[in-house]
C-alpha cells in the first residue's frame, strides 16, 4: 500500500496492460477525521502530458486504482495526484511518480476508449439513481431552515436595537446625575466660601 504522505514511485504496469494490477493508496491521512464525508478523485497525467480523472474504488481508508490500457499506452514516467474535496475545501496528495515499462507490441490487445467515458457513465448512473422527490423534500427543508435562520437574525437585530436604546437612555440618566452632582458640589463649595 502506498503512503501518500511520502514521495513515491509506483510501477503501474507494462505497455498495453488493462486492469491487470490493483494499486492501493492509504488516504486516511488525507481525509483525517474532519473530512470523512469528502469526495476523492485521482488525476493521472500520462507521459505525453494528457491529464484526466481515473476510475478508483474507495473502501475503509484505501483508494484502489486499476490502470487501464489507456493509462499504460506509453512507456515512460507519468504522475498521479489524489484530491480531497469537501465543499470549498480542496486538498492534494504528494505527486506519485508512475512508471510504465515496455512490453511486446503484438496487436492482440487494443486499448479501450479513454476512461473519461467510463467515469462519465458512472456519474450518470449515480445521478439516475437519485430520487427527485426526496431531493425536492430535502431542498424544501433546507429552504425552511434558511428562512427560520433569517427570522432569527431579524429578531436578534431588533433585540440589539432595543438594547442599544436602553443603553443610550441609561447613559443619558448617568450624565444627568453627573450634572446634578456637579451642580450640588459647586453650590456646597460656594456655601463654604461665603
Amino acid at each position: 500500500m502506498i503512503d501518500l504522505t511520502k514521495v513515491a514511485t509506483v510501477f503501474i504496469g507494462r505497455r498495453g496492460e488493462h486492469h491487470y494490477r490493483n494499486i492501493e493508496f492509504d488516504v486516511s491521512n488525507l481525509l483525517e477525521d474532519k473530512y470523512s464525508g469528502a469526495s476523492l478523485n485521482a488525476i493521472y497525467k500520462r507521459p505525453d502530458g494528457i491529464a484526466y480523472p481515473v476510475v478508483t474504488n474507495y473502501v475503509d481508508g484505501v483508494l484502489t486504482w486499476s490502470p487501464s490500457a489507456t493509462d499504460t499506452v506509453l512507456v515512460s514516467v507519468g504522475r498521479l495526484e489524489i484530491r480531497v474535496t469537501d465543499g470549498d475545501v480542496v486538498g492534494k496528495s504528494v505527486r506519485v511518480l508512475t512508471v510504465v515499462e515496455d512490453a511486446f507490441v503484438d496487436g492482440i490487445a487494443e486499448p479501450p476508449e479513454p476512461p473519461a467515458q467510463e467515469w462519465l457513465n458512472q456519474v450518470l448512473s449515480a445521478l439516475s439513481a437519485l430520487d427527485v422527490d426526496e431531493i425536492n423534500s430535502l431542498l424544501n427543508l433546507i429552504y425552511g431552515l434558511l428562512n427560520n435562520n433569517y427570522d432569527l437574525l431579524n429578531t436578534t437585530h431588533e433585540r440589539l436595537n432595543d438594547t442599544y436604546g436602553l443603553l443610550t437612555t441609561a447613559y443619558d440618566l448617568v450624565d444627568d446625575n453627573y450634572e446634578l452632582l456637579t451642580t450640588i458640589h459647586n453650590r456646597l463649595e460656594d456655601n463654604l466660601h461665603c
